[in-house]
């Protein structure tokens, strides 16, 4: 057998299951001729192709290493470093490998990936550009170029190129799930157009599935009920401050609870979570027909989504109907626009009455609150107010740069007019680009705000030291439409209180979820005009900042938002109801 057929062999047998035979059977042959890039090259990218980036990444550099005029060896090299979160070093092998092979497609598409992760979105721009201009045919560059777009603030640009690109490309899945996810943070999308994108999203799901099959569930509406979570965010991820107090309080009389993890960048949380006495899945490499086989083998009853439209996640598996019963919590704002899904699991105040008619899934109202908060484990103390010296006031925001769109520039601007001598302190992982701080900045200067009374800080990777810089800040301002929800929760127990803007859309009502859980609803308001005027009448009241700031943590510990054994009790009787439910239509049919 030539060199060909052991190499087009190897990846035959991966294809059909037997990827570690096919590695196993390549290891020997590299071993034999260990100067032979192929071999050692192909070796690399089947064990890739099983999620094993640091058993591939050897023999990856290997055949760059032997083969250095390899531009398909460069770029597949540099996407693995891509995937193992070395950003900058693939951006420099991805270029390394476009000098050899300027029309290499694969090169300039993995580049603008890799430059959008480290924050050079001109630079992901361009190299998304050139990979359209490579082959036009390619839905791709469209999809990093919204995705660069969005990122550095320039989301109604982002909206403009998915839409462009969704009439060349009619119903791609993958920009329409970046429309969606976009349209969130645009004040002038209206709600009913957002259910509308999602119901067409929803639509092209279903239409790729096969038609479901029946359970074999006994239907027993009182019974201990198999409940799954299916997520790829079971790692150090914002998400895991909310389901965590669930996991901890689950009634094993109620509940088995089950982990369906897409996680595909474990870490210590993940491990964690994996100890929680819950019976773990990894479906991070398995196809949605897997997913399904492999739920009904443990013949799940309830299957809730924790991801919705957000990246690398498995509702595509949700939408061939992998459980009788199938909900939507926490980790997404809005519809899933899925037919399968039957239930959304919210509070009053993020929906109110009236809010049915912007989600296809029946809304489950939670009493109090929709979420249970789990505070750091090693936040700092609370320390007093910057304003508690005499000193002007400190505004501050850390949320997303994409959501701080035009009308929060212009309340933000607003509030420093009011306040004399304030700042405003902003961090966000944008902050690391040039080019996004200058437009940012410039975009403050145009609504009032003098940028030397503005401070743009970047992403700070330890926990302890992002949450110290609470110590600088008076009031949080929240952002909107899209409010944040970490975010909020952070500010809070760090003793800084929050001014929200109540939205049409849960995306922008649960900073009125949260605010209500811990007793301010002062602190939300219903208009721009009011936002500003709540935030400086704080501002100016030092007295009343002080006495927040001393008491809010405890405040939050001892509000529904912490109460993790009691939400999860009224989460626990809210799954019993869509249990009991189904159980009476399959009774009745």
């Amino acid at each position: 057998m030539n060199k060909a057929d052991i190499i087009r062999t190897a990846h035959q047998m991966a294809q059909q299951g037997q990827a570690a035979m096919a590695a196993q059977q390549l290891q020997q042959v590299v071993s034999a001729f260990p100067g032979d890039p192929d071999y050692a090259h192909h070796l690399g990218l089947i064990l890739l192709s099983q999620g094993g980036i640091d058993a591939a990444m050897p023999y990856l550099e290997r055949s760059v290493q032997l083969a250095p005029g390899m531009a398909d060896y460069r770029s597949n090299y540099a996407t693995a470093l891509n995937m193992r979160g070395r950003h900058a070093e693939a951006a420099q092998e991805y270029r390394r490998a476009i000098a050899v092979r300027p029309d290499a497609f694969a090169a300039q598409i993995g580049l603008a990936s890799a430059l959008i992760s480290t924050m050079d979105y001109e630079g992901a721009l361009g190299a998304a550009r050139q990979a359209s201009a490579i082959d036009p045919g390619r839905p791709e560059p469209w999809i990093n170029m919204a995705i660069a777009l969005t990122r550095c603030g320039r989301g109604a640009e982002g909206i403009a190129t998915i839409e462009k690109a969704l009439k060349r490309f009619a119903d791609h899945p993958v920009l329409l799930t970046q429309l969606v996810a976009n349209l969130h943070y645009r004040p002038e999308i209206d709600p009913d157009r957002i259910r509308t994108e999602h119901e067409r999203l929803g639509r092209l799901m279903l239409a790729r599935t096969p038609p479901p099959h029946p359970f074999a569930n006994t239907r027993e509406p009182d019974r201990p009920l198999r409940v799954a979570y299916v997520s790829q965010d079971f790692h150090d991820h914002s998400v895991m401050h909310f389901f965590r107090p669930v996991l901890a309080a689950h009634d094993p009389a109620q509940a088995e609870v089950f982990l369906y993890s897409a996680t595909m960048n474990a870490d210590g949380v993940t491990a964690q979570v994996q100890a929680s006495g819950a019976k773990w899945r990894d479906i991070s490499r398995m196809p949605d027909q897997g997913i399904e086989e492999l739920m009904r083998g443990d013949q799940i009853d309830l299957a809730v989504d924790l991801a919705g439209h957000t990246g690398g996640s498995r509702i595509s598996a949700l939408a061939r109907r992998v459980a009788p019963v199938q909900a939507s919590y926490i980790g997404y704002p809005n519809t899933t626009g899925v037919p399968t899904i039957d239930y959304r699991i919210v509070d009053e105040h993020t929906d109110p009455a009236g809010a049915e008619r912007y989600s296809t899934e029946r809304l489950v109202r939670i009493p109090g609150c929709f979420l249970a908060y789990r505070p750091p484990d090693h936040a700092p103390e609370v320390g007093p107010a910057p304003s508690a010296s005499g000193a002007p006031p400190v505004f501050g925001s850390f949320n997303a740069a994409q959501k701080i769109v035009e009308p929060v520039i212009e309340a933000w601007a607003a509030i420093l007019k009011a306040v004399p001598g304030s700042r405003l302190l902003l961090k966000a992982q944008a902050w690391e680009s040039a080019s996004a701080r200058k437009d940012y900045l410039a975009m403050l200067a145009r609504a009032g705000a003098a940028p030397e009374r503005v401070e743009l800080l970047a992403r700070i990777p330890d926990a302890e030291q992002h949450l110290a810089l609470y110590h600088r800040v008076d009031v949080a301002l929240d952002t909107f439409p899209y409010n944040g929800t970490t975010t909020t929760c952070e500010a809070l127990w760090m003793g800084v209180p929050v001014v929200a803007l109540a939205g049409r859309a849960h995306a922008g009502r649960v900073g009125v979820s949260l605010l209500n859980a811990v007793g301010l609803p002062d602190l939300v308001a219903e208009t721009p005009e009011a936002y500003a005027r709540v935030a400086t009448d704080l501002a100016r009241e030092a007295a009343r900042l002080a006495s927040l700031r001393a008491s809010m943590r405890e405040r939050v510990r001892g509000s529904v938002l912490c109460d993790g054994p009691g939400f999860t009790r009224k989460l626990e009787a809210a799954y019993r109801e869509m249990w009991r439910s189904y159980c009476g239509e399959a009774a009745g049919g």
